[in-house]
């Protein structure tokens, strides 16, 4: 970034670092990508197919195709108006679920390695050495994170990878239960069905599963 740049921030998360001079900052929408149309509305730039293909894009990817409480009457509303710009809305869907033969392997790995709890909740650990198994870059897997979720006795799910530097990501995700608190518990935050955070060790990682299932049971006794 140029030294003195103005920096304006755009995002649908909880605002814990408002680092730009302009923050627009907005939890009731699904994406950015909604965001950023409704800059197109109020005149700042085209929509061209090339830009409605990316925004179609970012939608459907953020709401992991429209089945996010956050997705409302105005993400389809928008997904529409996208869609009216004759893109190749089939084309990007398909994208979105696109996997190399190396995340198939992967795909299978989370499948077999998980652990699901009694509870409903689900738990698995990517450790670097399957990234280098199986020719992968740190990144890569973002697109297996709403795996879990696809099994009917699964509440929540944790997704931990292991970062180059040795740490562990954590992806908090859940159907109906709040995983918000325990992220925020661990220095992290985000939406209340899905949040993320950073810890420093397995150990930790331990911590994290603990909490979880403390806090899906007393939802659970609640039900």
């Amino acid at each position: 970034m140029p030294t003195g740049a103005f920096v304006i921030k755009i995002d649908h998360h909880p605002n814990h670092d408002p680092y730009g001079q302009l923050n627009w900052v907005d939890e009731t929408y699904s994406s950015c990508s909604e965001m950023i149309y409704e800059l197109a509305q109020a005149g700042c730039f085209t929509v061209t197919a090339a830009v409605a293909t990316k925004l179609y894009a970012g939608i459907i990817g953020d709401t992991v195709r429209f089945s996010t409480p956050e997705t409302s009457t105005r993400t389809l509303k928008i997904a529409s108006a996208l869609a009216a710009t004759d893109i190749d809305i089939a084309t990007i869907s398909h994208h979105e679920m696109d996997l190399t033969p190396a995340l198939s392997k992967l795909y299978g790995y989370v499948l077999s390695e998980q652990t699901i709890e009694p509870s409903g909740l689900a738990h698995v650990v990517l450790p670097q050495r399957i990234f280098s198994d199986l020719s992968l870059e740190y990144g890569d897997e973002d697109a297996l994170v709403p795996l879990p979720g696809n099994l009917t006795t699964v509440k929540v799910w944790l997704f931990f990878i292991e970062t180059p530097q040795g740490q562990y990501r954590v992806h908090f995700r859940s159907k109906a239960i709040n995983v918000n608190a325990v992220a925020k518990a661990f220095n992290g935050g985000g939406h209340p069905l899905a949040s993320g955070a950073f810890v420093p060790d397995l150990v930790t990682v331990g911590q994290v599963i603990e909490q979880m299932q403390a806090q899906v049971l007393a939802a659970t006794a609640v039900d």
